[in-house]
């Protein structure tokens, strides 16, 4: 097989494929074939623990450092063995590989669009120990539902650590998350919150700690939580309770489920999939069975790549330069040799790209 056989997939199948994978190869060729087509090879992905990955999984085996516990990372940071620097570029090497390597396309695509609506940047320097479990944590959820994905994300230290919710108590809250939970990862501005909301989205998340510059343990101190009653939009909750994390779970499946949030994530995921300007009627169609399925998000994709519009956005859209690299090295093939421990950056320093012959 030659590189010139990626031109047998019809337009529509390369669409697809395109759009949920980082770039067509002949290996992905030949799989979309095997499965009986793009629709049947998307179908299947959206089950990802049923496809094997090895290549995938030695990788991950390459950069040991990033799978120490948060408290662990921080004091071999603190002791020089393994600075946080350096730990952050081998999680950076290895997202990256993953991308390229990985068999499971659709599960790598979607990981990357939720750790972007649900952003934790990997270079923060108080979250960056928590940042690695965070991110196991959004590929377990990123083809199963949205409500169970928000309640799991946002009382995490990383995003505590990140928007300043790991300092915020009763007595001195802090509005940052509370905020951004609103604006960016749920309802968006335009459903009508008000400063009201804002500060009572902050009050009921107070008491998610983390014991910074110690030993960054994370932990929930009852003594911290504020109570009384919590209005935001529609929902309401005495939040009498000193221990407050039912309330706070009540209360994300309420954003996650809200109509406001259903149409921004749709709209999201069409502008990510098919055109920077989509169609009216897609989004509506997207946002309606995000929720009417309880947030299920493999049946919202189904909706979204089964409907006519979405094949219009076809040749629309431009890579951005990371995706532009990652599809350049799939589609030449390229093979990455394991790292080696260089003096002064151990493990994941030099990584070198060797041009593979066209399989």
């Amino acid at each position: 097989m030659t590189l010139a056989s990626i031109r047998v997939l019809a337009e529509s199948s390369r669409h697809l494929v395109s759009r949920f994978s980082s770039g067509v190869t002949p290996a992905l060729t030949k799989q979309v074939r095997a499965a009986g087509g793009a629709r049947q090879w998307f179908e299947a992905q959206l089950d990802p623990s049923s496809i094997g990955d090895p290549a995938a999984t030695d990788i991950q085996s390459w950069f040991p450092d990033i799978l120490y516990s948060p408290e662990t990372l921080w004091r071999r940071h603190q002791q020089g063995v393994v600075k946080g620097y350096q730990v952050r570029f081998q999680f950076g090497c290895r997202t990256l590989m993953r991308r390229i390597y990985s068999t499971r396309q659709v599960h790598e695509v979607m990981t990357d669009f939720w750790s972007n609506l649900l952003h934790v940047p990997l270079g923060d320097e108080e979250s960056w120990m928590h940042r690695f479990e965070y991110d196991a944590m959004i590929r377990k959820h990123a083809l199963g539902r949205f409500d169970e994905m928000l309640v799991k994300a946002i009382p995490h230290p990383a995003m505590g650590l990140y928007l300043n919710n790991a300092v915020s108590t009763k007595d001195r809250p802090n509005e940052n998350l509370g905020r951004e939970l609103l604006e960016l990862h749920t309802v968006g501005l335009d459903a009508g919150y008000t400063e009201r909301d804002v500060r009572h989205s902050a009050h009921l998340l107070t008491g998610y700690l983390v014991d910074r510059w110690n030993t960054f343990s994370a932990y929930y101190s009852t003594e911290a939580h504020y109570t009384g009653t919590i209005r935001v939009l529609g929902f309401t909750h005495p939040n009498t309770s000193r221990d407050g994390r039912p309330a706070t779970t009540a209360y994300l499946r309420y954003l996650a489920h809200h109509p406001a949030t259903a149409r921004r994530i749709a709209h999201r995921l069409c502008v990510r999939f098919v055109s920077d300007e989509p169609p009216g009627e897609l989004v509506t169609a997207v946002a309606g069975t995000f929720q009417r399925s309880g947030t299920d998000i493999r049946a919202t994709l189904r909706t979204l790549v089964d409907h006519p519009l979405f094949y219009r956005g076809a040749r629309t859209k431009a890579r951005t330069p990371i995706e532009d690299f990652v599809a350049s090295a799939r589609v030449l093939g390229v093979r990455t040799r394991k790292p080696t421990r260089d003096k002064g950056f151990p493990r994941g320093a030099s990584m070198q790209f060797v041009r593979q012959p066209d399989p």
